[in-house]
């Protein structure tokens, strides 16, 4: 071993990076990039699907507490054929207030109701309505999906 200004020449603390570990160094680096990237992007998907669903169930809320809001003789066709909810919802009848097509930021939800009346086990009606709701919107993907919720509205007085 030669001895240069102290310092031998050969030694381990002299030696520099080899291309090859550089080389693998980078294509390590390279694969967890494109895995976190990978794993960024799912979430973001993820988190869209999830904004389209909740947006999606606030409609149906809504249009529920609308239903439950309306005179209760006039909620469904039966009762009042081209003025009740049921019609102005389904977008049968227009009203400025119902709108069958309501947008929520860059997305346009199409709503379905149908309400009917509910009889008792003599075959009596009762006050007692069954509502089906169904909501259903196009993903930014052009799948189509929607929600679909079922509950009664009775008369109080």
């Amino acid at each position: 071993m030669s001895v240069s200004n102290g310092v031998y020449a050969n030694s381990s603390k002299n030696r520099g990076v080899t291309i090859p570990e550089l080389i693998i160094g980078i294509v390590i680096l390279g694969f967890m990039l494109i895995y976190t990237f990978s794993m960024f992007s799912a979430e973001m998907s993820t988190i869209g699907r999830t904004r389209d669903y909740s947006a999606a169930v606030l409609v149906a809320q809504e249009t529920i507490e609308s239903i439950k809001n309306f005179p209760f003789d006039k909620i469904d066709d039966a009762d009042a054929a081209n003025e009740s909810i049921e019609s102005y919802i389904n977008g049968a009848a227009n009203s400025p207030q119902y709108q069958h097509i309501v947008t929520v930021g860059k997305i346009a939800f199409e709503r379905n109701v149908t309400i009917t009346d509910v009889t008792g086990a003599s075959g009596l009606p009762l006050s007692l309505k069954a509502v089906e709701l169904e909501v259903k919107w196009k993903a930014e993907d052009n799948r189509s999906l929607s929600y679909r919720i079922a509950t009664c509205v009775t008369k109080t007085n």
